[in-house]
């Protein structure tokens, strides 16, 4: 089992890899002499994913709305304050959100129109162009295939 362990492993969808994942990241760092920096271990999708066709991830009843993707770069700071800004979430609902989307890999939350969703979806993109994050953020609709 210890030997098991060892084994450097970790699925992009996992927010945990194996204690071998994470000592070959760290010995790596060191071996290149990089700062130490702990491991990104957050699930996180290929950026062209579609969480509609991901399994556990569509919400009951949901029609349309905009998709979130974890990724390795934008703070959890900015995610909150996008999702309190754009979606007028209360702050602790946001936090709650926010997790959800770093420990999943990304969510699907619904919007009352598609109209309102490309709306909320672009003002989001623009926020992070702006300030130089990756966040994947776009509108979706059940419905839709383009």
């Amino acid at each position: 089992m210890i030997l098991w362990n060892l084994i450097p492993m970790k699925e992009r969808r996992q927010n945990h890899g194996t204690d071998g994942y994470l000592l070959w990241k760290l010995l790596l760092q060191s071996l290149q002499r990089l700062p130490y920096g702990y491991p990104d271990t957050s699930a996180t999708f290929h950026p062209n994913t579609s969480l509609l066709s991901e399994q556990g991830f569509i919400p009951a009843g949901f029609e349309v709305g905009i998709e979130l993707l974890n990724d390795n770069s934008t703070t959890m700071e900015f995610v909150v304050n996008a999702l309190v800004r754009h979606l007028k979430l209360p702050h602790d609902k946001a936090v709650e959100t926010m997790l959800a989307i770093h420990n999943k890999g990304g969510l699907l939350i619904p919007t009352k129109t598609y109209a309102l969703a490309v709306e909320i979806s672009s003002a989001i993109n623009d926020e992070a162009r702006q300030e130089g994050v990756n966040l994947i953020c776009r509108p979706v609709d059940v419905n839709r295939t383009d």
